[in-house]
């Protein structure tokens, strides 16, 4: 297991929770307006 490797891993793993977090916040937002009348 070279440094690089998880360098390149924690990355990755970064990336797929930004991308659930700013998903959580799309789904958010969508939900709020769409609820409001």
């Amino acid at each position: 297991m070279t440094p690089k490797n998880d360098i390149k891993k924690s990355v990755k793993n970064k990336k797929k929770l930004l991308r659930y977090f700013l998903g959580g916040v799309y789904l958010n937002i969508y939900i709020k307006t769409n609820s409001t009348p």
